[in-house]
């Protein structure tokens, strides 16, 4: 669970002591915010990320046939580690690639968010879906790593279930 590696000694920067090189990948479900220290599960990270809520009929989120969130972690993961490996070529130093589900599912989900951004704004959007609007504007592009506040605003406010009627 969150935080094993360190409680284990094995945090980056007791490793970093040991070797200044070392390219060091933490996979999670959740990075810095209010639920950084939950466990987290595929199923559950693709009910908070709106994933689940695209898949099934309207009203019914449906998990997604495979694991895909747990795959999609994994990828980016890997993909940070292969940045950070050439980045140590050039410097010569190590760094700390920090992966989160709940980050990957909305990397995956981005371009509904978006379409659901212009339908709101074609509409001439309700007062919460201006209030989304504002959210992403203030604090989402100004907090990246704020993905769980955002996936919480999502779930409070469930306008996936229209998104998704609208793109069907």
């Amino acid at each position: 669970g969150p935080g094993t590696a360190d409680r284990l000694g094995l945090s980056y920067a007791t490793l970093k002591e040991l070797n200044p090189r070392i390219v060091y990948c933490s996979l999670k479900g959740f990075l810095s915010g209010p639920y950084e220290e939950r466990h987290a599960m595929d199923e559950v990270v693709q009910m908070m990320g709106g994933l689940a809520y695209m898949t099934g009929p309207r009203g019914q989120p449906l998990r997604a046939g495979a694991s895909v969130v747990d795959l999609m972690g994994g990828m980016f993961g890997v993909i940070g580690i292969m940045a950070a490996l050439k980045e140590r070529e050039r410097t010569g130093r190590g760094q700390v690639v920090e992966v989160s589900m709940m980050d990957s599912v909305l990397n995956f989900c981005r371009l509904n968010i978006m379409k659901h951004q212009q339908a709101v704004r074609a509409a001439k959007a309700p007062a919460m879906s201006l209030a989304f609007e504002v959210f992403l504007r203030d604090e989402w592009t100004e907090h990246t790593n704020r993905a769980t506040e955002l996936a919480a605003f999502i779930a409070r406010e469930a306008w996936w279930l229209d998104d998704y009627a609208l793109y069907r």
